[in-house]
């Protein structure tokens, strides 16, 4: 299979965290020191490729970008 328009997913990679800055900085910051969530944490932060997608969805031209994320 050969993938056509590589830079949409390494834009999409590069962009995939940008989801994390719609969460609390604890919330981002605590699994990076191996620290546990609580329940509602741990959704909120599984929801933040949606976020980014959301979030690129409204920049001309980025839409595609944003359904790279989390697709």
């Amino acid at each position: 299979m050969e993938i056509t328009d590589v830079w949409q997913y390494e834009l999409a990679a590069t962009l995939s965290l940008i989801g994390c800055i719609t969460l609390p900085d604890d919330v981002v910051e605590r699994p990076c020191y191996g620290e546990a969530l609580q329940l509602e944490e741990a959704q909120m932060f599984r929801a933040h490729p949606e976020a980014a997608s959301r979030l690129l969805s409204n920049v001309p031209r980025m839409e595609i970008v944003g359904e790279r994320i989390c697709g």
